[in-house]
């Protein structure tokens, strides 16, 4: 399961890698903002993906494989959220710190 995991963590890091380098990935994410644009859905993949496989590794072996599963997306979704805030932040510049 923490395969699964990893890969969905690839294919956001590979989206993000591909808009740093060429931008805007195709049509897609052309007029996107917000959490909507490509950097954010890119974070929230490798969040889900790689927070995702760390607690399915870390679960116990005796849980069922659904329960595990749906632990270790709630951790991905825990840890994505705050990773997509943070892109968003960063691609409107609102993290910089400007002079008075």
């Amino acid at each position: 399961m923490a395969v699964a995991f990893l890969v969905v963590g690839a294919v956001g890091l590979g989206v993000l890698l591909l808009a740093l380098v060429v931008g805007e990935v195709g049509e897609f994410g052309h007029d996107a903002d917000g959490p909507f644009s490509v950097p954010a859905l890119a974070a929230r993949l490798g969040g889900v993906g790689f927070a995702g496989a760390a607690a399915a590794t870390l679960l116990p072996d005796d849980l069922p494989d659904a329960a595990a599963g749906l632990l270790a997306l709630g951790v991905g979704l825990a840890v994505a959220v705050p990773l997509a805030w943070g892109a968003v932040r960063s691609a409107d510049g609102e993290g910089t710190t400007r002079p008075s």
